[in-house]
């Protein structure tokens, strides 16, 4: 027996994927990016104004790497199969706004649309760009990865 010449066939590809649907990104996603003006603020804009509530949903393992001051964590995957508390994170008084942000302003996005729909009486934002925007346009010194 030859077990060291046992060949495997590749497949070949024959044509073009769509690489969007084949991630599973994109406009056929379940959830599709808050596009809406009244659903995002520009780091500009949070850093000026304040705020009191942030949720970063990157995962715990980024989040340790840099945070920005008074957020708190709950990974976009935790949150998107309902396996975690983040009603805990959302005030009561419904006129406070609570900020959703990630690494490069996808995921919070999405996170946006689906808290949306299980808080609709809460206002949610996305921070447009994320951490990246942050770093770029509010405090350079600020350690990314």
């Amino acid at each position: 027996k030859q077990w060291y010449q046992r060949r495997v066939r590749a497949p070949s590809v024959t044509a073009p994927i769509d690489y969007v649907k084949f991630c599973g990104s994109g406009k056929d996603k379940a959830y599709k990016n808050a596009s809406e003006k009244e659903e995002r603020v520009t780091c500009k804009a949070m850093s000026t104004e304040g705020y009191k509530h942030m949720i970063d949903v990157r995962p715990a393992v980024e989040f340790g790497i840099c945070a920005i001051t008074n957020t708190v964590n709950v990974p976009f995957s935790k949150l998107m199969n309902g396996k975690s508390n983040v009603g805990e994170y959302i005030p009561e008084e419904t006129e406070e706004p609570v900020y959703l942000l990630c690494r490069a302003g996808i995921n919070s996005q999405t996170a946006v649309q689906y808290l949306k729909e299980r808080y609709p009486e809460h206002c949610f934002k996305d921070v447009v760009g994320g951490l990246l925007t942050w770093t770029a346009d509010i405090d350079p010194d600020f350690p990314m990865y």
